[in-house]
Formats: structure tokens, sequence, C-alpha cells
């Protein structure tokens, strides 16, 4: 309930706090907007000397001011950069770069009209709906092209927006230019970063604009290359025990998605690339099969 509470004297500017205002304003910050949104009276103090101190100041009702406030933090989605493939080793950067946002809020956030964009030209505006439900990850590409981009799923392919292979910016903006999060990574200075690997966040209460709460991703696509892309991050060593749909048990029912997987590239539990791969070659085939039915034979 203490949310924006103005003192007796509810006033924004003033020669300090009005130079504060006018920055956090430049920044996209919200001080200056809900004051004017909540104003009842603005005056420009010290007219009686030089232009140099001149400086605005509005007063504002308590009421309206504090209720704006709650909300406009209400609204305001929760939406995380959590991973970014940035220099894909499997196919070209051209077809396989993608990141990955993740909503860790309470309600379903709807994309349309965000802009992404780095610190120089590129940018692009989301230009069709793209819900995420609260929890859930979203994939954002370069290709959605499945065939060519490295067998990923893309939920949206963007253009003119490319990652940079040593050091850039992906900058997420809501609808009124608002910055909802931002990543500046680097080459092996703050940030891990290696060609077919994908950077991540190490756990989604860190602070994801440092490097060191990052780390390259250690779970094996079925492309050769490291990530998951739409799934949690995966901090552990991947276990590959063809156990397909982890539910601790090595039966008939892995040997049947396993087939599924080879023959039909289905894809629907996480991690499958590296758990499938008994022997260990980067290669899932019918070799891996037979070794997942020895294993249940217990012939091995």
């Amino acid at each position: 309930q203490n949310i924006a509470q103005m003192s007796c004297n509810p006033a924004m500017g003033g020669i300090a706090k009005g130079q504060i205002v006018k920055e956090i304003d430049a920044l996209g910050g919200y001080s200056g907007i809900v004051t004017d949104y909540s104003a009842i009276q603005f005056k420009m103090l010290n007219r009686s000397k030089g232009p140099a101190v001149w400086s605005p100041r509005a007063q504002s009702d308590r009421m309206i001011f504090s209720t704006k406030w709650r909300e406009l933090l209400e609204s305001t989605p929760n939406l995380v950069i959590n991973e970014i493939m940035n220099n894909p080793l499997a196919v070209n950067d051209s077809y396989g770069e993608w990141f990955e946002i993740v909503n860790t809020g309470n309600d379903v956030v709807d994309l349309y009209n965000f802009i992404i964009k780095d610190g120089d030209s590129d940018e692009h505006l989301i230009n069709q709906h793209l819900e995420i439900q609260p929890g859930n990850y979203i994939v954002l590409g370069v290709s959605d092209v499945y065939e060519v981009n490295g067998n990923i799923i893309v939920d949206y392919m963007y253009e003119n927006f490319y990652l940079n292979n040593f050091l850039d910016e992906i900058i997420l903006l809501d609808p009124g230019g608002n910055i909802v999060d931002e990543i500046e990574y680097d080459y092996n200075i703050t940030f891990e970063n290696t060609e077919g690997k994908s950077m991540m966040l190490n756990d989604l209460e860190l602070d994801n604009s440092l490097g060191q709460n990052w780390s390259l991703s250690n779970s094996l696509m079925f492309n050769g290359d490291f990530g998951t892309p739409g799934y949690n991050n995966n901090y552990q060593e991947c276990i590959n025990n063809g156990d397909i749909n982890n539910d601790l048990e090595i039966n008939i029912i892995d040997v049947v998605l396993l087939i599924n997987f080879i023959l039909y590239n289905d894809i629907s539990f996480s991690n499958i690339d590296c758990i499938a791969d008994i022997d260990e070659n980067n290669l899932i085939n019918v070799l891996d099969i037979v070794l997942l039915i020895d294993s249940i034979l217990g012939i091995n």
C-alpha cells in the first residue's frame, strides 16, 4: 500500500531533483510521465534569478501519483533474455543465430510491437502477436526454417538484427520505447563466448547484465552444437543413459521414443540429443537403439 507514497509536500522537480527526473526520463523511466499524469500545479522556480538556476517543479495529487505507479509496475512485463546463440558452428551465422526470452511474471505477455535492437543500427519491430505464457520460453531467430537453421524450433523470425560473434547488445523495448531487458555481451572478458555453444544465464534470479552470471551451455543438440532453445537452461552434464522421457526408468517406452526421434525427428522431450547418444559419437542412429536394448536386457 505504500508504493510511490509521496510526502506531505508532493513535489517533483527543483534544482537538484529536477535534474535527476530529467535523467531518468532520458533513460526511459516513468518518473516524469507519472508526474505529468498526476500533476495539479506546474511552476518554474527561481525566475527572479538568472536562467542557470531556473528549475521546473510540479506538485502532484498524492493518491493519483501512487495509483498510477502501481498500475505501471503491475503491468510491466517480466521478460528476461536467458540464452544467446551468437556464433553457431553447425550452420552459417546467417541461418543459425537465435536468442531466448523467458516470462518470469504471472501474466501473459504479447510481444506485438515490441522492438529488438542493438546499440548501433540493427533494429526490428515485432509485427505479429507473439504471446509468452508465465514461466514459458520463446526463441527468436534469424531463420525459422528448421531444415536450414540447425534444427532449431524458432518461434519468431526477425530481420535486420544480427548477433556479432565477439561483442554486441540485445535490447528489448516495449511498445512505449521503454527498456524491458538489455544484454551487452563481450568476447571472453566477462562473458564466456565460443563457437558452437550458446551463452546461458545460470539462474533467473541473477542479474543477467553481468557476464559472471552466464556460462556456456553443455547440453548437446542434435546438430552438434550446444544449447537448450525453448527449454530451461541445463546446468548439469547430461547423462546419456537412454532415459528419453526422463521418468527415471529405462524400458521399452524409451526404445519407442528413440525410434520416433530417429525416424520422425520427434523432439518432444528436452535434451534428447544428448540422452539418446548412447555411444557418445555425436550421432543418433540405429546403433544407439541396439545399445539401448542391450542395456535394458542387461547384455552390457
